[in-house]
């Protein structure tokens, strides 16, 4: 599918899915009425013999053009619409939340997690260890994302 600037004045062949998002949409195409023509020529002698006779060709000036009528046809594209700050910023967070949390959960499953937070009180040890750990993984993603 062809994917267009928001203007859908240029066809993109590049783009940035972290700068902006697609939306689906349509561009029309009208292609114009084709007068239909007949051929027009003439013949040219290309030999004559003594009894009178004669080899002619058919030399075309203007050649047959098909009557064609005037068409629309829609096209289902694609939009490239850059964020504008406020969902950039937006995009960037939620991004860096989801990468967090993939990292965490390479360690501790959302039930271990639970049951951590849970009892934090009680089990001060195994919490901080876990605490520790979120840390590093927020500022692994901090650097991934720069």
């Amino acid at each position: 599918m062809r994917v267009f600037n928001q203007d859908k004045t240029q066809e993109l062949t590049t783009y940035d899915l972290d700068k902006g998002r697609l939306v689906d949409d349509t561009i029309s195409t009208t292609t114009p009425a084709v007068a239909g023509q007949e051929e027009i020529g003439h013949y040219e002698t290309v030999a004559e013999y003594p009894n009178g006779g004669k080899d002619v060709v058919w030399v075309v000036d203007q050649p047959y053009v098909e009557a064609k009528p005037a068409t629309k046809e829609v096209e289902d594209i694609q939009v490239y619409i850059p964020f504008t700050a406020e969902e950039q910023a937006r995009y960037d967070q939620e991004k860096y939340e989801s990468l967090v949390d993939s990292m965490i959960r390479r360690r501790y499953t959302l039930s271990q997690e639970l049951a951590i937070l849970r009892q934090k009180e009680t089990k001060e040890e195994e919490y901080q260890a876990y605490f520790g750990y979120c840390e590093v993984c927020k500022a692994e993603a901090k650097q991934l994302l720069v």
